[in-house]
């Protein structure tokens, strides 16, 4: 199974990288899934905590090669069906929405500060993250909407200064706000070139997506030395060359598809009532009410990995496949496909602000989603679509007020 699993991936980049068509979310989909199963190209996952080595199942290789076939074939119905059936669409861009999200994140930034303080500075980021507080998501979303409205409006000055207070985001140990605006400028500006081959003209972007993904991979193994300001320890395993590969081996897509191995090697169920906890994500303060709100994590980390200590990211496939086999496994990949072919007509859409905030959810869901389970998935959509309604919604006041004044002036 390794061998197709190898064939059916080098097909796609093929595929994508050598057919003229224009960069999308399916092209971004088709890459971050091959990032999220870079075990398949080693053989093997890490078993945690003893960081055990084991071979991946051939069923797991299954599991990968439908999920990567499943996404170039929508892509290609894509290109022969969904792309004749859109237009243009225009709306009147709102620069001003733009201005509200750089008040938001500011506004948000200086809470988070007055009311964290130094529990900010912790090493342990187990400890961190149970002491963040919702100024910080606030700020971090709000922030990463400021980035790429900003820069589909071609403000680059709030582009870097986005970039540099999530730079504090990275600071704290958290790369996935950082990681999230990369990709989707990118995202944008690739999606913006006329129709054109992946593969030609794109050299010095490909360095810097190699840099930055070396970046990300890396940072992880030191950013705790770094927040105890161990300058030493940084500088010696930067000039260590093996320090990049095990960074690379023992990264997060290793342990992330140990529990996929896992769940088929157990056959680990849990019953689709499970499924039922998302009905709490659209009550407010439903666990505040009562609700008992249980993630897969939840379910599967006691039982797979009893003596793990530190909670475990996600496995949105081994989640469905969990549920009721390969019978829910393939209604979330048709599923999961539809998305990415419905929200790649909002590509077209001239307006900076609905643009953003679609490009930012289907980030999550192109990308994010391999570490991550439904529950987290809709929860982090319903907090972006919160704050961006947030700021549209106090734009619009804004400038409600502002022509009441100016028509009041001009009397």
């Amino acid at each position: 199974m390794k061998v197709v699993f190898l064939i059916c991936s080098i097909v796609g980049f093929v595929y994508f990288f050598f057919k003229k068509r224009k960069f999308d979310f399916f092209t971004m989909a088709y890459i971050s899934a091959n990032v999220y199963f870079l075990p398949g190209f080693f053989g093997y996952v890490v078993y945690y905590p003893a960081e055990t080595k084991v071979e991946i199942l051939a069923e797991v290789y299954l599991v990968m090669t439908c999920v990567l076939t499943s996404i170039l074939m929508t892509s290609i119905i894509y290109d022969f069906v969904g792309r004749k059936q859109v237009k243009q669409i225009k709306f009147k861009n709102s620069e001003l929405n733009l201005r509200m999200l750089l008040i938001i994140s500011i506004a948000s930034f200086v809470l988070m500060f007055i009311t964290m303080g130094n529990q900010l500075f912790v090493t342990d980021k187990v400890i961190l993250m149970s002491n963040l507080n919702r100024f910080y998501l606030v700020w971090s979303v709000s922030t990463s909407l400021l980035i790429i409205t900003a820069f589909i409006e071609r403000k680059i000055k709030i582009v870097c200064f986005g970039f540099i207070f999530l730079a504090f985001d990275i600071y704290l140990g958290f790369r996935s706000n950082f990681a999230i605006s990369v990709i989707s400028i990118f995202t944008i500006y690739m999606n913006e070139k006329n129709f054109h081959r992946l593969i030609i003209g794109n050299f010095k972007l490909f360095v810097f997506g190699g840099i930055a993904a070396v970046f990300f991979f890396v940072y992880k193994q030191i950013h705790a030395v770094i927040k105890l300001g161990r300058w030493d320890i940084v500088t010696e395993r930067l000039v260590d060359l093996n320090f990049y590969f095990n960074s690379i081996i023992h990264s997060e897509p290793f342990v992330i598809q140990s529990t996929l191995n896992e769940v088929i090697n157990q056959n680990f169920t849990v019953s689709p009532s499970y499924l039922m906890n998302i009905l709490y994500l659209f009550i407010f303060f439903a666990p505040q009410l009562g609700a008992n709100i249980k993630d897969f994590n939840d379910y599967f980390q006691p039982t797979l990995f009893p003596n793990v200590d530190f909670g475990m990211a996600s496995n949105i496939w081994a989640e469905m496949y969990s549920i009721n086999g390969w019978s829910t496994l393939i209604l979330f990949i048709i599923f999961f496909n539809i998305v990415i072919f419905l929200a790649n007509k909002f590509l077209l859409i001239e307006n900076s602000s609905i643009k953003s905030v679609v490009t930012l959810i289907m980030i999550y869901w192109v990308f994010y989603i391999h570490r991550n389970s439904i529950l987290y998935e809709i929860n982090l959509s319903k907090r972006i679509l919160f704050i961006w309604i947030i700021s549209m919604m106090g734009s619009m006041i804004f400038l409600g007020l502002f022509r009441k004044r100016l028509t009041r002036d001009n009397v």
